[in-house]
Parts: structure tokens; C-alpha cells; sequence
């Protein structure tokens, strides 16, 4: 970068050649890990009747209604599509994230 800029190359072809490529992965993995967090967090908030209320059909107020243990014993889809909705969405939020932070690492293009 120092070289570049011995030479003369303007400051927007620096920003945009050597700076952008290495924020942008950090950016992208705290994104992807922030959305995560905020699904688990909504989740947990309605769970405990702390966001959204009951009318409404989100995953935190599907698993607190299948909280009784006739529902948990004999209905287990009431619970286990919620739960492993959650799961499985979160999971494939991190490793979105995880992808991105592979392909635009500029850190990985040099080996």
C-alpha cells in the first residue's frame, strides 16, 4: 500500500483495492452471527412470553405452548419442528457466514 501510494495512485483505488477486501470478511462473519443471535434471541423471548404473544405463530410461543408433558410425551411434532427449525436455521445462518468469510478472505487467495 505504501508503494502504491509512492506512486501516485489515488486514494479511492486504495480504499477499493486494499481496504474493502480486508473488512469485508470480518463484516460479513458479524453480520451472519449477529442475525443468528437475533433468531435466538426472538425465540427465547417469546419461549418466555417476552416478545411476540401467543396468537402469533413463531417458534419461541410453538415450543412454550408444547411445554405439558402430554404434549411432549404423545404429540412430540408440537416441539420437535419448532425446536429443530431453530436449530437447523441458525446453523445454516453460521455456515452462510462461514462461506462468505472463506470466499472473501483475501488472506486464503494467497496460499
Amino acid at each position: 500500500m505504501v508503494a502504491a501510494r509512492v506512486i501516485g495512485v489515488p486514494e479511492w483505488r486504495l480504499i477499493t483495492r486494499h481496504l474493502v477486501p480486508a473488512v469485508l470478511s470480518p463484516l460479513t462473519v458479524g453480520a451472519t452471527v449477529t442475525v443468528a443471535l437475533a433468531i435466538r434471541v426472538e425465540a427465547t423471548l417469546s419461549f418466555l412470553w417476552l416478545s411476540v404473544r401467543p396468537p402469533e405463530p413463531v417458534w419461541g410461543n410453538m415450543l412454550n405452548e408444547a411445554q405439558s408433558l402430554t404434549i411432549l410425551e404423545s404429540m412430540l411434532w408440537l416441539w420437535l419442528v419448532s425446536g429443530l427449525a431453530i436449530a437447523l436455521t441458525v446453523l445454516a445462518v453460521n455456515f452462510v457466514g462461514d462461506g462468505f468469510r472463506d470466499a472473501l478472505d483475501p488472506r486464503q487467495r494467497l496460499s
